[in-house]
């Protein structure tokens, strides 16, 4: 044999040698016994051959001759086998690579996995999955009923439907949210996506794979930031209704209103107690209200729940669970339900609690404490607010009580006569369905209307005989002498200088002591002008008797409409009808 065939043949003889030893070692593992076993033979055989080629081994290649066209055919097989080996081991180290690559994206975003089967109605799911929601592997059934029947009753919808879109063609929610039971019976926020990755014939889906992941901390915190919102928008609307409103009822209901007007408390409550007693003065409720009847009638020591003896004696936030809310508010007929009762205080004292009812399993967040206590803060202000007005407003009634009073000492008439027609006033108000601090201000000018009436002299006020024209002039300038002379400087928040200077005008222009007219006369005045004529002609004067109840209801259906407001008219003749005017 020539040097060139000894050369072919050991690099043949190295080839094979190598190729042996990766199928071996490495490659030959990933394919079956029975080709490893084959390519095995064909290398032997191989090997042989060229050996007794290059050595000249005569009688081992007349042997190998034999089987010189079986190796000349299944040597390119043995290197199809080989080649096929490569691509096979690469490609499974690829799978396993990218299996890998996934399982640990799925391990780090803490996302589980599902499949479905739409046919048979199976459903698979994997270990994480499972773990969210707290279960082994034998407590679920591989059934699809199982997962809905975990599903939250009230997002069932949502998924029914997503599951429609999905079954019809149409991609579903890469985010859809939904509730579902753990195994301690609470719930938590899941986050899903799906997709169908193989149909039939007909194009019915008959695979569908999804993944889960839990998103329950961000919900909830998401949650928290969108509630915290609700209040903070709440406080600034019991901020506007305290401002706005002038009666602590009103304030109550409508503070009351505001509180569940978003979906952070199902229910509120507010009442205020006597400082001294501990009874109950004012309260209010607004939202799911029929939790609340047991303790908003309770204005005893011995009717009171617990909780609120506990806010009277701690000066602080109390939290009751109660376990369930009302049957009215409830889907399972069972809910997490928490009261927080949050005290009104006043230089340390309890004045009132307000009450909140939120359906939730954890405790109030230290936010949601601080907002709930700056909304009491903000109530027993108002409440301070109003008391101190009220306060005002009565000391502006008993000095202008206590005017007419001085005014009496020198004309008991005048005295007499202010304060019935404060009195008459004050009810004609109050049929009209005017507001209580505008009743309060007709009151007061009824008695301070004829003020000015002080500096006119005596001998004229109780003169008996006809007047003079000069004496009727002085009687025609009171009120201009009681607004100029004793109300000028005055600063009430009603307006009583109108009341006391225009209270002689007529709608049609024909009173005094400006000729005022229509729209230019405001509703006090047109109250308080009727009444004066009213109380003037019912009561007797020393200069006159007093006119009978025809009279008077003659002049008012006379003047009505013309020189009186006929709302004031038919609301005095139905007081004079019904005995509430009397007459002397």
């Amino acid at each position: 044999m020539n040097v060139a065939m000894v050369v072919i043949n050991v690099v043949a003889l190295a080839a094979i040698l190598l190729a042996l030893t990766f199928l071996l070692t490495g490659w030959g593992r990933a394919m079956s016994p029975d080709v490893n076993l084959l390519v095995g033979v064909l290398m032997v055989l191989l090997v042989v051959h060229n050996l007794s080629n290059t050595l000249e081994w005569t009688g081992v290649t007349a042997v190998m001759d034999i089987f010189e066209d079986y190796i000349l055919i299944l040597t390119p097989l043995m290197g199809g086998f080989f080649l096929y080996s490569f691509m096979q081991h690469r490609a499974e180290e690829d799978l396993r690579e990218r299996e890998g690559t996934l399982q640990l994206a799925l391990d780090s975003n803490e996302l589980g996995t599902w499949e479905w089967n739409p046919v048979t109605n199976e459903i698979e799911l994997d270990e994480k999955w499972r773990s969210f929601l707290g279960f082994d592997v034998e407590e679920l059934e591989q059934e699809f009923s199982t997962w809905e029947e975990l599903v939250h009753p009230e997002d069932g919808p949502i998924v029914q439907g997503e599951i429609q879109n999905l079954t019809h063609g149409e991609p579903f929610s890469h985010r859809a949210e939904f509730r579902m039971r753990t195994s301690s019976g609470d719930w938590k926020w899941i986050r899903a996506s799906a997709e169908v990755v193989e149909r039939d014939d007909r194009g019915s889906p008959v695979r569908v794979v999804g993944l889960l992941e839990d998103v329950d901390e961000e919900v909830r915190a998401d949650q928290r930031v969108e509630q915290l919102n609700q209040l903070l928008n709440s406080i600034s609307n019991i901020n506007e209704i305290i401002v706005r409103e002038d009666d602590i009822d009103d304030i109550i209901d409508k503070s009351c209103q505001a509180l569940v007007e978003g979906d952070l408390f199902l229910s509120a409550s507010i009442v205020l107690m006597d400082e001294d007693s501990g009874a109950i003065t004012h309260n209010s409720a607004a939202g799911k209200t029929s939790y609340l009847n047991d303790w908003l009638v309770g204005d005893t020591d011995e009717k009171r729940p617990a909780s609120i003896d506990m806010v009277m004696k701690t000066r602080q936030i109390q939290v009751l669970e109660t376990g369930r809310c009302s049957e009215d508010c409830d889907v399972n007929g069972e809910k997490p339900f928490k009261c927080i009762f949050v005290p009104l205080l006043r230089e340390g004292e309890v004045i009132g609690i307000l009450r909140t009812g939120m359906e939730r399993t954890e405790q109030p967040t230290e936010d949601e404490r601080k907002l709930l206590s700056e909304v009491a803060a903000d109530l027993a202000f108002a409440d301070d607010k109003i008391r101190a007005e009220e306060k005002l407003h009565r000391s502006f009634i008993n000095v202008a009580e206590t005017t007419s009073r001085v005014l009496g000492v020198r004309d008991i008439y005048t005295q007499r006569h202010e304060e019935r027609v404060a009195r008459i006033a004050k009810k004609v108000a109050e049929r009209m369905g005017l507001d209580e601090d505008r009743i309060t201000g007709i009151y007061l000018g009824g008695i301070l209307h004829d003020i000015g009436k002080i500096a006119i002299p005596e001998t004229i006020l109780t003169k008996t005989g006809e007047l003079s024209d000069l004496e009727w002039d002085f009687i025609r300038n009171h009120p201009e002498v009681g607004r100029d002379k004793i109300l000028q400087d005055t600063d009430f928040p009603w307006p009583v200088e109108d009341m006391t200077l225009h209270h002689h005008e007529r709608l049609d222009g024909s009173g005094y002591p400006d000729g005022l007219e229509g729209d230019e006369l405001s509703t006090e005045v047109r109250i308080l002008g009727a009444v004066d004529v009213v109380e003037a002609m019912s009561a007797a004067r020393p200069y006159r008797a007093p006119r009978s109840k025809e009279e008077v209801l003659e002049v008012l259906e006379e003047g009505k409409g013309e020189k009186f407001d006929p709302e004031v008219v038919e609301v005095l003749v139905d007081l004079i009808e019904e005995g509430e005017i009397e007459f002397e």
